[in-house]
């Protein structure tokens, strides 16, 4: 009995113990730079021809700030940007000429999910804001799309203020009506992006 009452006492302050320096570990200010392979397609409607597809990679930046709990719960606000390097063209008798541009990728969301001391696992949910997607040849502009994006990911301790982390998020801009050659046709696109990133805490 005395030993099992000491077993639990020593797994709740080892525990408590984990969890206070959880607190400690990520919450703040923290900023950094990441690698991003982003794989955009944009169809325009169910047209054969006007289906268009990029695979890039991309150096990135995103900062944010976490709130810690002495659970381990972490959540908190961050910005990320990243390129996407979408160019191309087609054309055919029924839509005319459309083109596929594309140079940026921003994202504001929120994470939120479950810290130890050395490793933050969490799920995200925020704003997808790009200039990417098919767009009509007489479009001269730069029309800007807003959608909402979900994602998951994990960051690792290297040091006391570096870590590390992978993460995937997943974006969908769907029934943006263009009108090509006359007529009103529907835009989706969508994004996958996939990342690599070294982070600072201050």
């Amino acid at each position: 009995m005395l030993y099992r009452e000491l077993i639990l006492t020593s797994a709740i302050i080892l525990g408590l113990g984990a969890e206070a320096q959880a607190q400690d570990r990520w919450a703040g200010f923290y900023a950094g730079l990441s690698l991003d392979a982003v794989d955009t397609s944009s169809d325009v409607a169910s047209n054969a021809t006007h289906r268009y597809s990029d695979n890039g990679a991309s150096l990135g930046l995103y900062a944010g700030y976490n709130y810690a709990r002495a659970n381990g719960f972490v959540w908190g606000p961050e910005i990320a940007l990243t390129g996407i390097n979408a160019s191309g063209s087609r054309s055919d008798a029924a839509l005319g000429t459309s083109s596929f541009r594309g140079s940026f990728l921003l994202n504001p969301r929120m994470r939120l999910g479950y810290a130890t001391d050395r490793a933050f696992f969490y799920g995200m949910v925020g704003l997808g804001i790009t200039d990417a997607g098919a767009e009509p040849d007489t479009n001269s502009g730069t029309d800007i799309y807003v959608s909402g994006s979900i994602g998951i990911g994990a960051e690792f301790a290297l040091r006391d203020d570096w870590s590390t982390k992978i993460e995937a998020v997943h974006y969908t801009w769907n029934d943006v009506n263009k009108t090509f050659n006359g007529n009103v046709q529907g835009v989706d696109t969508k994004t996958t992006q996939f990342t690599i990133g070294l982070s600072r805490k201050f």
